[in-house]
């Protein structure tokens, strides 16, 4: 049976959740909450939640770690009644950016930093667009549970 994660509302900051297996942190994913404007009623950006980080131990990435961290972010993102997810990946290597488009996120721009050689991708995927991953196999054969925490 797949954990629920708890999930916990605060005034800023970023909220990180841990994929735990064999009493150690095999993974994390770190989202941050929008920043709240005046305009923000109208901003579709208000409703938009970031994946700041998404890492994995390389042991367990092939095992669906990634997958059933990608999950807990939707979990949240919905009951904290966002409309959609946004990353900023690296162009190269494409792996990241394959992940994403595999998991059902759309390509909506570039951005490039302008000390920076490479570009980046920017990714979103609306929530009502989103499909869990309906198998837990990570969860159910690595005995993994996710844990939050808020960071300041």
């Amino acid at each position: 049976m797949r954990p629920v994660p708890r999930h916990e509302r605060q005034p800023d900051g970023c909220l990180c959740f841990a994929a735990i297996a064999d009493r150690r942190m095999v993974g994390s994913i770190t989202l941050r909450k929008p920043e709240r404007s005046a305009s923000s009623d109208s901003d579709w950006h208000a409703h938009v939640a970031t994946i700041e980080r998404l890492d994995v131990d390389p042991a367990h990435e092939k095992l669906g770690c990634r997958e059933a961290l990608l999950d807990v972010a939707l979990q949240w993102a919905r009951a904290s009644e966002y409309d959609a997810l946004e990353v900023v990946v690296p162009a190269a290597p494409a792996s990241a950016v394959d992940f994403y488009l595999v998991n059902g996120f759309h390509i909506v721009g570039g951005v490039q930093e302008p000390t920076a050689r490479a570009m980046s991708i920017v990714m979103n995927l609306r929530l009502s667009d989103a499909r869990p991953h309906t198998d837990a196999w990570y969860s159910k054969h690595h005995g993994a549970w996710f844990a939050s925490m808020s960071l300041q």
